[in-house]
């Protein structure tokens, strides 16, 4: 993803505006949010994520913290592979 970030893939119109309610949306949206990574600021563009995870009551599959992405460079790995799930299928999800 560039890093322009989520707001370009909102208006080209990836994201799905229809899901089912047994469905999975994963991906790296390389967007930092509290909810997932206390560890960094938040992006400012997360809130169109964060728009778009309530207006399709999704549920973070992800444990908050641990992190997805490490370059050598990096003291704490960050948080940018997410996975979310639909109200119908969350409680059939093993981690």
């Amino acid at each position: 993803m560039c890093k322009r970030g989520l707001a370009p893939i909102l208006r080209e119109d990836i994201l799905p505006t229809t899901l089912y309610n047994s469905s999975l949306l994963l991906g790296d949206f390389n967007t930092h949010h509290p909810w997932w990574d206390p560890f960094r600021p938040q992006s400012t563009h997360a809130i169109h994520l964060i728009s778009y995870i309530e207006n399709h009551s999704l549920r973070l599959l992800n444990k908050p913290g641990e992190g997805t992405f490490y370059r050598s460079n990096m003291s704490i790995p960050s948080v940018l592979d997410l996975s979310f799930a639909t109200s119908g299928i969350v409680t059939k999800i093993k981690d």
